[in-house]
């Protein structure tokens, strides 16, 4: 019977240790939770029929197409989003409210320009809500950190 007890507890401490531990690295997960966003946008764009070869191959600059500029700014947000992320991993205050403003773009802009990417803009709310959730956690200002994002 004691065995039996004795496991018990020590499984209980487990789990306690185990969920303590999960919850000092919150910060890490949303983090890449957030950089997920980016990966799902990078995914969106180089899903798109763009052919490298004929656009470096030219020979009139009036047979240039450039219609996959349309893709630029959605790129740039990417990029940005990446770099907002690494500023999530150190708690950095002025990287979480990027990181707001960045997912409420990419939900309206993802919504305007590439609405039929849905899982895209569901992520991008469940991104935008977790953030909200965990706000009071990124609490870290620094020079450092408002200078590099400034």
């Amino acid at each position: 019977m004691n065995e039996h007890v004795s496991l018990i507890r020590w499984i209980g401490k487990t789990i306690r240790r185990f969920t303590g531990w999960l919850y000092t690295l919150r910060h890490i997960f949303v983090a890449l939770f957030v950089l997920g966003n980016s990966g799902l946008i990078f995914h969106t764009i180089y899903g798109l029929p763009i052919d490298l070869l004929t656009l470096f191959n030219v020979r009139d600059y009036e047979q240039i197409n450039a219609s996959f500029l349309i893709n630029a700014p959605y790129f740039m947000l990417g990029v940005f989003i990446v770099m907002s992320s690494i500023g999530l991993f150190f708690r950095a205050r002025i990287s979480w409210m990027i990181s707001f403003t960045l997912m409420l773009i990419n939900i309206f802009y993802t919504d305007h320009i590439h609405p039929q990417q849905t899982h895209n803009i569901h992520y991008g709310i469940a991104s935008l809500v977790l953030l909200f959730m965990v706000r009071k956690y990124f609490s870290k200002s620094s020079v450092a950190a408002g200078s590099i994002f400034a």
